[in-house]
């Protein structure tokens, strides 16, 4: 009985010590040695949620083959809608699912986001081949892979800022996506392709959202100030007034222009959007030609 006392007493010990971080171990001369427990962790790689656009790395322009747009899609000279910030590639591959004359471009910096929307792609296995994604810089890239776009006989019907990185602190306001410059590379793609939708039924467009009310006034802002010939479209509701939220400030677009909602988007109006500025609330706002 002592013996097995004994026994119970030091497999104890040896559970105390090595949750601690180290174990014990009997050697030759039956005493026990301490001896540091190395633990074996496989490590989960997560997205990195915030990147600096205005980095080094980051503002190495994209190498793209002369016809990488031909081999993107399977009929090239669709309407094309660009999702700028693509993220994990969610909405584009879902909307490409639901909308099949429709090609769907997805822009993202980060590279894990990139994969995991490739990894998501390849496992979505759609009918057609309606939807690819780069990895790319907006502020840097944009402007060259609209032209592409354009060079190849495809015309843009929307390019869409989903819930861009709003990029809190205000040192961190210039790595914002929405630049004077990005807006108006917008306008001139959408202008090239005007001519090619019946403006009666349907007109290119820019369309914005966030839940952060001071990214969206941002974004808001660069677009009705830095752009010639968008104009925003403003929605009534049935008593004649504004419809949406904050309407003292405007809001009026109170629904997303697709059918198909972003993960964030879902997770903010299940109210689960930690950083939103009121809960469930989305801000958006629609500029057209």
């Amino acid at each position: 009985m002592l013996l097995l006392y004994n026994v119970i007493q030091v497999l104890l010990f040896l559970i105390q010590r090595g949750a601690k971080g180290f174990l014990f171990v009997r050697v030759n001369n039956g005493q026990y040695k301490r001896k540091k427990l190395v633990r074996r962790v496989d490590k989960i790689k997560r997205v990195r949620q915030h990147l600096n656009p205005l980095s080094y790395e980051s503002q190495k322009p994209i190498e793209l083959d002369e016809d990488w747009f031909f081999k993107a899609f399977d009929v090239s000279d669709r309407h094309l809608i660009v999702d700028v910030g693509s993220a994990m590639g969610g909405w584009c591959i879902e909307s490409a699912n639901q909308d099949p004359e429709t090609n769907f471009l997805g822009l993202e910096i980060r590279n894990g986001c990139h994969k995991n929307a490739l990894m998501r792609l390849d496992a979505a296995q759609l009918e057609q081949k309606n939807c690819f994604f780069l990895q790319a810089n907006a502020n840097v890239d944009l402007e060259r892979i609209l032209r592409d776009v354009l060079v190849s006989g495809a015309r843009v019907e929307a390019i869409c800022f989903q819930f861009p990185d709003p990029h809190f602190k205000k040192r961190h306001h210039k790595r914002r996506v929405v630049t004077p410059q990005l807006a108006r590379v917008v306008e001139e793609a959408l202008l090239a392709s005007s001519s090619y939708f019946s403006h009666d039924i349907e007109k290119p467009f820019v369309y914005m959202a966030s839940d952060v009310l001071e990214a969206a006034e941002h974004m808001r802002s660069v677009f009705r100030n830095e752009t010639n010939y968008l104009i925003e479209k403003k929605e009534e509701n049935k008593d004649g007034g504004v419809s949406g939220d904050y309407e003292e400030l405007d809001w009026t677009l109170e629904y997303s222009p697709f059918p198909v909602q972003t993960e964030r988007e879902s997770a903010v109006l299940a109210g689960l959007g930690e950083t939103s500025t009121k809960k469930q609330t989305i801000y958006r706002a629609l500029f057209h030609l």
